[in-house]
């Protein structure tokens, strides 16, 4: 009995590091999770401005074919 006290030592740091680790794994997937997000509401925005300039294309060659007739 008379390690009682680096045993519970120990365990309690052994606990506590698990538990840091732990709420470290949790909060870097939170963070994973946020960047994902953001980057598909980049790549969302990138498909609709590509989506825009092929339209504008579109409408100033067929201005510009009507321009040659």
């Amino acid at each position: 009995m008379e390690y009682l006290g680096l045993i519970i030592a120990l365990i309690g740091s052994a606990f506590t590091i698990v538990a840091a680790m732990i709420a470290m794994m949790l909060w870097v997937r939170s963070e994973a999770n946020s960047d994902r997000r953001d980057i598909m509401h980049l790549i969302s925005a990138i498909h609709m401005e590509m989506k825009d300039f092929h339209v504008r294309l579109c409408i100033i060659e067929e201005n510009n074919k009507q321009k040659e007739k």
